[in-house]
């Protein structure tokens, strides 16, 4: 007690220590030296410094070897490919493109000057949103252009959206190429003289805002007026530019010159990408399908396939006794039979003899079952609760669907009673080891071309109808095992606020990578486990996995989805590629459902979800659920009109429903357009 009240002086002198240096030094003009730090390279060991430098020298090697063979890829030769997009109707971009013209080097390709030979190709992109897809998939650089002609600027400050600088679809031009993989862009302002010139400095501060709210990584935004500075950043811009995801791993070309001789097609480009293709490769022609090369011509000569020619078929063959099997005796079915969970003691082609009788007498009850079940879709309380069938059993109806004690734990064999297409498909265990291992061999066998060189390439039997004159022609190489034929998952999302129902096997147009093809996938939510749940429609938020039978194709790659419609197509979902794994079960799940007839505490009787005595025989193992949260099962069967006595785990209430969870396996549908060439 004593020291808890002492007094404690806050006068105490407390005098600062001495912290002063010698200044002899100082004075001097001298400073003390640091301590030397260890570098990295010392702190090593003598192995990993042995180790870095055979590095070094193997990476010298190689960039030596590919220098002779003519696979370097430091110094593209091909000319850049420039876009003209249009932000608004006002603007003019042949107008801007013969500005652009003038002021470069004339000659074959025009080359933008004070530039080290930087040549380029102006391409005006038309106001389509397809193509300006196929566009964005080889354009190096977009020209986004904006026009202030027309614009209303009284109202600027209280609604600057008034003066339209994007229109609604450039907004959706912008997305879609966002989504697909933008490459570099640079702003371009026209007709801003004329507009007032007091004016002008503000209306170009204002569709700066607009343009960097875009492009916030971007150079500042130029004017046609000043055609020199616009190419002097377009050539830095273009010096800079990296190729986007999806184009880097392989090759491709905008065939801007395109000869057709008796079905014998001859495409020539510029190659651009990673600058390897062969004759053996197969090719892909944006919008058409796969071919076959009959000859590859380069500088260096012309080039025919060889043995090892790729395969162009898709499909498995399965073998002409791949669905035989031997026939298990009597006794491994008597065996089989007795361990079955679901037992019944009818077979199921069992048929009543009643149904050969004429029209019999309904009784009121009968009849008040026929009234509840013949229900609206709209009318139900789950998403995925179906009608008991009044004209046939419930065991034959949905005998395809089984019972799982837990959706979340239970296992699903992934091979059990698969259809007949999943012997033509591939299964790929490590696709990231596959994509690795033979784009290297490619790079080192390849001999035949290289980035920047013009190629040529033949195709027989091409059919040249599917061409589209407004579309550019572009041929990408594929990669090894990209023919073969899987099942593609992509993880898409809603885009914008778009509400448009959407349901499974729905008509779509599905754009990712270089490849877009019209299907009807199936959609299950995205989940990490060993099984997928099956949706019947497109969720409004959240992602959702969307399952078509297709070839592969080696990521990074996002992925489009466009709905047609009448006034055409529009997108209403946007993602990425998220697997290629057919063995994952994609599982649908049906409810059965009842209501409580009588309730003694745990105990009820329910009617209403079967109308025969021998389902509720049949499904009987099966566990029930209601709504309120509680579990139970079925006891016995009670009547003549499918009433059965239940317990549950808890006092059920009068007002709860009783389901019955069904589940079955659902596979895509299986399409040969996908990837079949039309001839």
């Amino acid at each position: 007690m004593a020291d808890a009240n002492r007094h404690r002086s806050h006068l105490k002198q407390q005098n600062k220590p001495f912290k002063g240096k010698s200044k002899k030094k100082d004075k001097s003009g001298r400073t003390i030296p640091l301590a030397p730090t260890p570098t990295e390279w010392a702190a090593s060991t003598k192995e990993s410094r042995k180790n870095a430098s055979a590095q070094k020298r193997k990476l010298q090697r190689e960039q030596i070897t590919r220098k002779n063979r003519g696979l370097d890829t430091s110094k593209p030769k091909h000319p850049y490919i420039v876009g003209l997009l249009s932000m608004n109707q006002e603007c003019d971009c042949e107008e801007l493109k013969n500005i652009l013209i003038n002021n470069c080097e004339p000659g074959e390709i025009l080359t933008i000057p004070n530039s080290e030979g930087c040549q380029v190709q102006f391409v005006i992109v038309p106001r389509d949103e397809l193509a300006v897809l196929d566009w964005g998939k080889i354009v190096d650089c977009f020209l986004m252009v904006f026009s202030s002609r027309n614009a209303d600027y009284s109202r600027a400050k209280l609604d600057p959206t008034s003066i339209n600088c994007f229109d609604e679809n450039a907004y959706t031009y912008l997305t879609a190429l966002k989504t697909q993989g933008f490459p570099e862009a640079i702003g371009v302002m026209q007709h801003l003289e004329l507009s007032p010139i007091k004016k002008q400095k503000d209306i170009k501060k204002l569709y700066s805002r607009f343009y960097e709210s875009e492009f916030p990584n971007s150079s500042k935004m130029c004017s046609s007026l000043k055609p020199q500075q616009l190419l002097r950043n377009l050539n830095t811009c273009l010096k800079n530019c990296e190729e986007v995801g999806y184009r880097a791993n392989r090759s491709y070309f905008w065939a801007h010159s395109v000869e057709v001789v008796d079905r014998i097609v001859e495409f020539t480009g510029f190659l651009k990408g990673n600058g390897v293709i062969n004759a053996n490769q197969l090719v892909h022609v944006t919008g058409v399908g796969d071919f076959q090369v009959n000859s590859l011509k380069t500088a260096n000569g012309i080039f025919l396939p060889t043995e090892e020619r790729e395969n162009i078929e898709a499909e498995k063959d399965p073998g002409a006794f791949a669905a035989e099997q031997t026939w298990p005796t009597d006794l491994e079915l008597s065996a089989a039979f007795s361990k079955l969970e679901v037992k019944t003691d009818h077979p199921p082609n069992d048929i009543d003899d009643e149904e050969d009788e004429g029209q019999l007498e309904i009784s009121d009850e009968e009849k008040q079952v026929f009234e509840f079940e013949d229900r609206k879709p709209e009318d139900f309380d789950f998403p995925d609760e179906v009608n008991t069938p009044n004209d046939q059993l419930a065991k034959d109806r949905f005998q395809k669907y089984r019972g799982l004690a837990s959706f979340r734990t239970s296992e699903w064999d992934p091979y059990e009673n698969l259809p007949i297409s999943y012997s033509k498909i591939y299964e790929f265990k490590e696709p990231n080891h596959i994509i690795k291992k033979h784009s290297y061999e490619i790079a080192e066998k390849s001999n035949q071309s290289c980035l920047g060189a013009l190629v040529t390439i033949t195709i027989s039997n091409f059919p040249v109808h599917l061409l589209n004159q407004n579309y550019p022609v572009i041929v990408s190489t594929l990669l090894p095992h990209e023919r073969k034929l899987t099942v593609l998952n992509f993880r898409l999302e809603r885009w914008g606020n778009v509400t448009e129902k959407i349901k499974s096997k729905d008509q779509i147009l599905l754009h990712y990578g270089f490849r877009r093809l019209n299907c009807k996938p199936i959609f299950t939510e995205d989940t990490t486990g060993d099984k997928s749940k099956y949706l019947k429609d497109f969720k409004d938020e959240g992602s959702v996995i969307c399952s078509i039978f297709a070839p592969v194709c080696f990521g990074p790659c996002n992925a489009l989805m466009y709905k047609e419609t009448m006034e055409g197509g529009s997108l209403v979902a946007v993602g990425a590629l998220h697997s290629f794994d057919p063995r994952k079960p994609i599982i649908k799940r049906i409810l059965l459902t009842g209501y409580p007839l009588k309730i003694h505490k745990r105990k009820a009787v329910i009617r209403y979800m079967f109308i025969d005595p021998k389902d509720v025989r049949y499904f009987k193992p099966i566990e029930l659920f209601t709504r309120s949260g509680l579990r139970g099962h079925i006891t016995e069967s009670l009547g003549t009109h499918g009433n059965m006595k239940c317990v549950f785990n808890d006092f059920i209430k009068h007002g709860d429903i009783i389901c019955m969870p069904l589940y079955k396996r659902v596979f895509p549908k299986w399409e040969t357009t996908n990837w079949q060439t039309p001839v």
